[in-house]
């Protein structure tokens, strides 16, 4: 089993209340000697909204016939819509159909965050089972994948109040990444939400399970490598209780990928979401770490 490394520190905004309507306020600049990060923010011009992306977040297994089943579906939709739908596959811990296939199975993808996401969400019932933007479907924010194509549709039609950018700067030498994601309001936004950073792998070649037999090569793709971020993300400016239209929020983080990673088959995915009566997603974009 590998093990992740977070090395993201995060620097607490200062000065809110001095926050001007032409001032940039500027973090302290990355010291590539040290592992830190900055957030920064400042007012704008107002942008057209971007369209809406979709996130989903789906729980799977090795030792899960029907997971395979899950994997085709997930790209089928995002076939369907090029560069509208983000996916990233969980292998928890507290699922029997996580487990390593014995004798075959040369890496463990299980990883403690994955676990706490499954409680997060509400708690995983059978694999496999998805997220959609985080948002309630029939009572329960995760869903069985007969439902994942109609509620990523639902979900692609709604408005974003925010618009997203995101940046990566990948060192080959250091393994270090330089995370930049801006958060851009077109209009304003009251509730408290958080954004969180997530990094997948694809392309690793290993054991799957499928109803009559094992797969020994098969491609897996979006597996979750590290939620950057805290479970439940970081906060976006608490202090101000509403984000007005213009609005910039930056977010910078220096970033170090574990050597047993491909950074050429990972990407970075940054979501925000509220945080106060739902969870749901409302933008999230990805970028390739190099």
């Amino acid at each position: 089993m590998f093990t992740s490394m977070k090395f993201a520190f995060f620097i607490p905004l200062s000065a809110l209340v001095l926050f001007s309507a032409c001032t940039k306020e500027i973090g302290p600049a990355i010291d590539f000697s040290k592992v830190q990060a900055n957030d920064t923010f400042y007012m704008g011009p107002v942008e057209n909204a971007q369209l809406k992306n979709v996130l989903i977040e789906e729980f799977t297994g090795v030792k899960c016939p029907n997971c395979p089943d899950g994997h085709d579906i997930v790209a089928t939709i995002q076939n369907a819509n090029p560069n509208r739908v983000i996916a990233i596959g969980y292998y928890p811990f507290n699922q029997a159909q996580t487990q390593p296939l014995a004798g075959l199975t040369k890496q463990d993808f299980r990883i403690t965050d994955a676990t706490d996401l499954s409680t997060f969400l509400g708690g995983v019932q059978f694999l496999p089972i998805a997220a959609v933007d985080r948002k309630m479907f029939g009572g329960a924010i995760l869903n069985a994948r007969t439902l994942w194509s109609n509620n990523v549709q639902t979900q692609l039609a709604m408005a974003t109040p925010i618009n997203m950018q995101l940046s990566v700067v990948y060192d080959d030498v250091t393994r270090e990444a330089v995370i930049k994601t801006s958060l851009k309001y077109t209009s304003a936004l009251s509730n408290k939400h958080n954004i969180s950073i997530a990094i997948y792998e694809n392309n690793i070649v290993d054991a799957q399970e499928y109803p009559s037999y094992i797969d020994s090569n098969y491609n897996f793709k979006h597996v979750l490598r590290d939620m950057i971020t805290p479970i439940g993300g970081a906060s976006v400016l608490d202090t101000l209780t509403t984000k007005a239209a213009g609005l910039v929020f930056e977010k910078t983080i220096l970033y170090t990928l574990p050597t047993n990673w491909n950074p050429a088959n990972c990407k970075i995915v940054a979501f925000v979401h509220d945080a106060a009566a739902t969870k749901e997603v409302y933008q999230v974009i990805e970028k390739s770490v190099k």
